[in-house]
C-alpha cells in the first residue's frame, strides 16, 4: 500500500507540474489530490500491482491533464496526446504485450471519431486524439466497448448540465471528462 501512496504522490506532482508549469494554468489543487489517488487506488484494487496497473494509472494522469487543460482553454493540445501515446508505447514494449492489438486499437480509436467529427460535428477534433490514446492503451478488444460507453455517459452528463442550465463551456468539457469516467469504470 505504501508503493501505491508514493506512486500516487509522484503522479500528482507530475500532473501538477504539467498543468501549472508547462501550460501555465492555475488549478484548484484539491481536485488533483482527490481524483487521482482514488482512480489509482481503484486500479490497484482491480488489477494489483502489475504492468496493466502502471499503464492505466499513467493513462489516468494524461486524461486528467487533458481534461483540466480542455476545461480552461477549450483546446486539446496534440503534444499531450502524442506524449501519452509514446509513453504507452514504451510501456507496451517493455512489458512485451501484444503490440498489434494496441496498434489496431489506436487505428480504430482514430478512424471512428474522425468519421464522427467529419459527418456530425458532434464532438471536437481534439477528442479524436483522446479516443486514439485511450484505445491505444486498452487495445482493440476493449476499445469496441469504450467508445460507445463514453458517448452514453457523456450524453447523460451533458443532459444533466443542460437541465441545471450550466454554460456551454462546461457541456463541452463534459465529453473529455466522461472519457476518464467511462474508462476507469468500464475498463479492466
Amino acid at each position: 500500500m505504501i508503493k501505491i501512496l508514493l506512486l500516487s504522490l509522484l503522479m500528482i506532482k507530475i500532473v501538477q507540474f504539467s498543468i501549472e508549469e508547462i501550460f501555465k494554468i492555475e488549478v484548484y489543487k484539491k481536485i488533483i489530490y482527490f481524483i487521482l489517488p482514488i482512480v489509482i487506488l481503484l486500479f490497484y484494487v482491480k488489477l494489483g500491482f502489475n504492468e496493466d496497473f502502471l499503464r492505466y494509472s499513467l493513462l489516468a494522469c494524461f486524461l486528467l491533464v487533458i481534461s483540466i487543460i480542455d476545461y480552461y482553454t477549450m483546446y486539446i493540445y496534440d503534444i499531450t496526446i502524442i506524449s501519452g501515446i509514446i509513453i504507452q508505447g514504451f510501456i507496451l514494449l517493455i512489458t512485451k504485450d501484444i503490440i498489434m492489438n494496441h496498434i489496431l486499437g489506436l487505428i480504430f480509436g482514430f478512424i471512428i471519431p474522425y468519421i464522427l467529427v467529419k459527418l456530425t460535428k458532434g464532438i471536437g477534433s481534439g477528442d479524436i486524439g483522446v479516443y486514439a490514446l485511450c484505445c491505444f492503451c486498452v487495445g482493440i478488444n476493449r476499445c469496441l466497448f469504450l467508445i460507445p460507453m463514453s458517448f452514453i455517459f457523456g450524453s447523460i452528463y451533458g443532459v444533466y448540465l443542460l437541465v441545471i442550465k450550466k454554460e456551454i463551456k462546461e457541456i463541452i468539457y463534459s465529453i473529455c471528462a466522461m472519457h476518464i469516467f467511462s474508462y476507469s469504470v468500464f475498463n479492466c
